[in-house]
């Protein structure tokens, strides 16, 4: 049985000022934009965090740790907001 809009719950908005840390899974050399591995976000919405070009941190490589805080596109996915290297411990 298919589901119907009404009956498919949109996820959750998540809180402006919760920062987020994970790794930088990937990044596309041809356009510019990444993905972020995070195991909190993923629980809540079942997908990568999307990195657009814009918001990639200077330098940054795959698997190099991130923070950012979280917003949704239009379609409802998590898209990553204010990112930042985590410092290296």
């Amino acid at each position: 049985k298919r589901l119907s809009q009404e009956e498919v719950k949109p996820p959750p908005a998540p809180p402006p000022n919760k920062v987020y840390e994970g790794s930088l899974k990937s990044l596309s050399a041809k356009h510019g934009y990444g993905f972020i591995a995070c195991e909190a976000v993923h629980r809540i919405y079942g997908r990568d965090t999307y990195l657009p070009s814009d918001r990639v941190p200077e330098g940054a490589q795959v698997l190099d740790r991130l923070r950012f805080t979280v917003v949704l596109s239009a379609k409802g996915r998590p898209q990553a907001k204010n990112v930042v290297m985590a410092p290296k411990v």
